[in-house]
């Protein structure tokens, strides 16, 4: 949630549609999350 909630406000800040936000894990992992901000 922080992560999505954090890109969110950027995204609204900036007056983006597209943000991208990764997350590592480690061990290998890792998850990329793409939010689009409807106009």
């Amino acid at each position: 949630p922080r992560l999505t909630g954090t890109m969110a406000r950027i995204l609204k800040e900036k007056n983006a549609r597209y943000g991208c936000a990764t997350l590592c894990g480690g061990g290998g992992q890792g998850a990329t999350t793409i939010i689009e901000r409807e106009k």
